[in-house]
């Protein structure tokens, strides 16, 4: 099997949709989604909002949002790269260090 990654930027080349076009549409920087199409995780901000930037990527290139979130959610898991979305900590060092 591919890695999630992989098939994102796979479906995202297939549709000959750059990244810019969907920074553009969902205005996820595109150091967040080249982050996300190279595995690199720990790259995007925590909880809540890395699922919701995976969800606007998918939205945007005209996916199924719901398998794709699921399998994203699994591959952090499978990674160990989980947080809890009560993390706060981690958000706040997030928005520090992406200043």
């Amino acid at each position: 099997m591919e890695r999630f990654c992989d098939e994102l930027r796979w479906e995202r080349e297939r549709r000959q949709v750059s990244i810019e076009k969907i920074c553009e549409e969902t205005k996820v920087s595109s150091r967040h989604l080249h982050a996300l199409e190279a595995g690199e995780y720990n790259s995007l901000p925590g909880g809540v909002f890395r699922k919701g930037i995976v969800r606007s990527y998918v939205v945007a290139l005209g996916l199924e949002e719901a398998p794709w979130i699921d399998r994203f959610e699994a591959t952090l898991r499978e990674s160990g790269t989980t947080v809890p979305e009560g993390d706060w900590a981690e958000f706040a060092e997030n928005v520090r260090r992406n200043r």
